[in-house]
């Protein structure tokens, strides 16, 4: 068991990853609750330089995206699929550009919260249009193209456009 009583937990339910927790779980809240009222703790995360908050900041969204990212290519998400692709392009962009919504004078949505909101939006909208019309071919229907100009295979699909 490594120092201060820290351990490696596997539930079963996940994939192991690691996640090293206190070994009285249920009674850290109380602990983190008085970290957050102590104001020498306080006093001490306020002496960070802001610089070092802003690369740890850094790091740890892009390791978020990067997990987000894995997990659809486990999951096996086809980006080929414009209604996968587009709604994921639009809310990243969004997300890290910093976009922001404007409802009302007091009320505002940006960032984050606005590329999560665009994704889960646009991606059910469209599948639900696409569904409702039913204009779009799935892209297991698409037939391979046999040969090119000079007779060998070319591996492109029907439909491809020429770069």
């Amino acid at each position: 068991m490594p120092a201060w009583g820290w351990r490696v937990v596997y539930d079963g339910k996940t994939p192991p990853q690691g996640q090293v927790v206190r070994p009285n779980e249920r009674l850290s809240w109380p602990r983190t609750i008085g970290l957050g009222l102590c104001p020498k703790f306080g006093a001490l995360v306020y002496s960070i330089p802001g610089g070092v908050l802003g690369g740890i900041t850094l790091v740890l969204y892009g390791m978020i995206g990067l997990l987000g990212a894995k997990i659809w290519v486990e999951n096996g998400v086809d980006f080929g699929d414009p209604i996968n692709l587009v709604p994921i392009a639009a809310s990243l962009i969004a997300g890290i550009g910093d976009v922001t919504l404007k409802i009302t004078d007091s009320f505002q949505i940006a960032g984050i919260a606005l590329g999560t909101l665009m994704v889960i939006v646009y991606f059910h909208l469209v599948r639900f249009l696409r569904d409702r019309m039913g204009t779009y071919d799935e892209p297991s229907d698409r037939q391979p193209v046999s040969e090119g100009a000079g007779g060998e295979p070319t591996g492109r699909e029907v439909g491809d456009r020429d770069s």
